[in-house]
């Protein structure tokens, strides 16, 4: 991968972890981190997001109760998020690949002030990693 192909950008990332169909949930705090994205086609970019969050998301809890492994299934929400303007949200799936490209190029232009906002929900198979935690 060359210098050309990727993208650094900041991820705020909301993960909710949840196990037995959802009837267990637990909202991790929300983790700020720079991820370092592919930019060949736009499947190409929400792929090494996706893979950026959950290995962040390992990362976070690899020494508590709340690991995710295995991870049964996943679902994710990516959003480009504008500084000073935190409430107007452009959704990433609907975006094609010159939108995307396009977006990214802005945020360039601005400084990479602006970031992706990424809602995650993490169904975590049955193993001990929630056990006892249920949902209120």
């Amino acid at each position: 991968m060359d210098l050309w192909t990727t993208t650094t950008v900041l991820v705020e990332l909301r993960c909710t972890l949840c196990q037995d169909g959802g009837r267990s949930r637990r909202k991790l705090l929300p983790i700020v981190f720079a991820a370092s994205l592919k930019l060949e086609t736009g499947k190409a970019f929400v792929h090494s997001l996706d893979h950026a969050c959950l290995k962040r998301v390992r990362a976070a809890t690899r020494y508590d109760l709340r690991r995710i492994d295995p991870v049964v299934n996943y679902e994710m929400e990516p959003s480009f998020v504008w500084q000073g303007f935190e409430e107007a949200k452009l959704a990433i799936v609907s975006l094609t690949e010159m939108e995307i490209r396009d977006q990214l190029d802005l945020m360039a232009k601005r400084g990479y002030r602006d970031s992706i906002l990424v809602q995650m929900v993490i169904e975590v198979g049955e193993g001990d990693g929630m056990k006892g935690e249920k949902c209120a």
